[in-house]
């Protein structure tokens, strides 16, 4: 009699462990555990031999391309995630950037600032897609007015048009996330 209700439990939890949901959340969590890995792998002086594995080739290579300019103006760059979510294959990842700006960075907005030497802090929202383990596609926001606040740099109205709507996108994309994993 023992040994029949052993049997039927351990069935039991097999097929909860192989239901859609486990299965889905498995692919989740995975999908967040490459996520995780490049933001360590970013934190890296040698961040380049970290990052490669979950980037394919092409994208590695102009992600490389951009990103070693970046480091060259902010080596110190940290990324402390804060909140990480999941649906499907799309991840939503928000950190705090810290970094000293000590070099010359042709990307906004930094393009024609000579270095300030000054210690930035700044929020990233980083939305990705993941694939059979490699990020495929990704885009990353930041509040580039909080940057140049802490610049000193105040920013003429067209200036701040162009920055507002990737926030605003990026909010009703994670609401979205948000009432789809509550739904």
């Amino acid at each position: 009699m023992i040994l029949v209700i052993l049997v039927a439990s351990f069935s039991c939890r097999t097929n909860q462990k192989d239901s859609p949901e486990a299965l889905k959340a498995a692919v989740e969590n995975k999908n967040k555990e490459v996520i995780q890995s490049f933001v360590n792998g970013l934190n890296q002086p040698d961040w380049y031999e970290k990052v490669g594995s979950v980037l394919n080739q092409k994208d590695f290579e102009e992600y490389r391309k951009v990103h070693s300019e970046f480091r060259k103006a902010f080596p110190d760059y940290h990324n402390a995630v804060e909140i990480m979510l999941a649906k499907g294959d799309t991840v939503i990842t928000i950190g705090t950037i810290t970094v000293t700006h000590q070099g010359e960075f042709s990307g906004r907005p930094f393009k024609g600032l000579a270095p300030t030497g000054k210690k930035l802090k700044w929020k990233e929202v980083w939305i990705n897609t993941v694939k059979d383990g490699k990020i495929v596609s990704g885009e990353m926001i930041a509040n580039q007015l909080e940057i140049l606040d802490q610049l000193g740099i105040s920013c003429p109205p067209a200036e701040v048009n162009q920055t507002a709507p990737p926030v605003a996108q990026a909010r009703r994309r994670a609401t979205e996330l948000g009432a789809e994993a509550a739904g």
